[in-house]
């Protein structure tokens, strides 16, 4: 290890000590976080769900709907030509 590298070592050991001293001890912690981290997780999820549900329903309807398209244009000529 060349100089530098050992006094930057050096100048970390005191902030890694007061850290380890600092977070490890710990007691009770006399506190109620409840619900609340956890309330954006759910919205999360339902955004999730949904974006899924609806990536699932567009992969499977997309053909139908261009097969119908497809159908309904062929019907349509049909009666034109009939018509004329």
């Amino acid at each position: 290890m060349n100089r530098i590298h050992k006094e930057a070592l050096r100048a970390c050991v005191p902030l890694a000590v007061c850290i380890l001293l600092t977070f490890g001890y710990s007691e009770k912690a006399w506190a109620y976080a409840g619900l609340g981290p956890m309330i954006p997780m759910i919205g999360n999820w339902v955004v999730l769900v949904f974006m899924f549900l609806m990536t699932f329903l567009g992969a499977v309807t997309y053909p139908i709907r261009l097969a119908m398209r497809k159908f309904w244009k062929r019907k349509e000529n049909a009666k034109s030509v009939t018509t004329k």
